[in-house]
């Protein structure tokens, strides 16, 4: 799929609105870097997309599979920040109402207590600041 780009400029507001539609950092990364009509820096992505944020999160989890009561451990430590940022923070959606984060849960585990399909989201946050989100392998909690 081909992003596109719409830059709307509305001087008497001093408004700069930034529409990027389609595409995503996915393992190709940037071309270049460029700067945006709002001073900002952007990225050019090869599919012509254009991103702010490089920050990529990555999950990885084990066992596949279990039943209820079943540790799943969730590890983030592939993640990487913005180029020229550091990681500052974490935050696990376990997909059954259970939250956690902070600055050092690049490593979590969780505990699926009933049967069902689960889908962890994982949003990594760096100090420029921006972020990165992605949805972590399903977990399937069987009776």
């Amino acid at each position: 799929m081909r992003a596109c780009l719409a830059v709307l400029a509305l001087t008497a507001s001093s408004c700069i609105v930034l529409v990027v539609q389609g595409g995503g950092v996915g393992d190709a990364g940037p071309t270049q870097e460029i700067n945006l009509p709002d001073g900002g820096v952007g990225y050019l992505l090869p599919d012509g997309g254009i991103t702010r944020s490089l920050v990529q999160a990555i999950c990885q989890r084990e066992p596949a599979d279990g039943g209820p009561g079943t540790t799943v451990y969730f590890d983030a430590s592939g993640s990487n920040p913005t180029p020229g940022s550091e990681i500052t923070g974490y935050r696990w959606s376990f997909g059954d109402g259970e939250d956690a984060g902070g600055p050092l849960l690049s490593a979590v585990s969780h505990v699926y207590r009933d049967a069902g399909l689960y889908r962890a989201v994982l949003t990594v946050t760096d100090n420029t600041p921006a972020s990165g989100s992605t949805t972590c392998p399903a977990v399937t909690i069987s009776p």
